[in-house]
C-alpha cells in the first residue's frame, strides 16, 4: 500500500468527507466509508491476485452501487492503485455497479491517462 504524508492524508480525509457530504445532499444512501467512523465499511473486493481491498466509498441510488475510490496526487501513480482500479473496476462490471475515481483537480489528467492505459476509460473521474 502507498504511504501518504500526514499533508496528503489529511487531505485524502477531506476529500472522503467532501464527497460523502455531497452524496449525502444528492440523496444516496447505504453509504459505507472505510475511512469514517461512524459508517460501515464497504465490502471487500478481490484483486486480480487474490489479494482483498476496500474502495473509499459506497453508495447506493435509484438501485445502483456507486464505488468511489479516492486518491491524492502523491498516490494516484502507484502500482497499488492500479490493483485496487483493478478490482473495483472488475467488481462494477459483475455488479452493474458504477465505478468512480476522486482526484484533486490537479491529478486529473494523470488519473485520464491511468484510465486510458489500464483500458478503463468509462470510469468516471470528479475532482475537488
Amino acid at each position: 500500500m502507498g504511504k501518504r504524508t500526514s499533508e496528503s492524508q489529511s487531505k485524502h480525509d477531506y476529500m472522503i468527507t467532501s464527497l460523502v457530504r455531497y452524496l449525502i445532499e444528492q440523496g444516496y444512501s447505504d453509504i459505507k466509508s472505510s475511512h469514517l467512523g461512524h459508517f460501515e465499511n464497504p465490502t471487500e473486493m478481490q484483486g486480480r491476485d487474490g489479494t482483498p481491498h476496500r474502495s473509499d466509498v459506497i453508495a447506493w441510488k435509484d438501485g445502483k452501487e456507486y464505488i468511489f475510490e479516492v486518491e491524492t496526487s502523491d498516490t494516484i501513480d502507484l502500482d497499488y492503485t492500479r490493483e485496487q482500479f483493478e478490482a473495483f473496476y472488475d467488481y462494477a462490471r459483475e455488479h452493474q455497479a458504477e465505478f468512480n475515481v476522486l482526484v484533486p483537480k490537479k491529478s486529473e489528467g494523470t488519473a485520464k491517462h491511468l484510465l486510458n492505459d489500464m483500458n478503463m476509460p468509462e470510469v468516471k473521474i470528479w475532482t475537488i
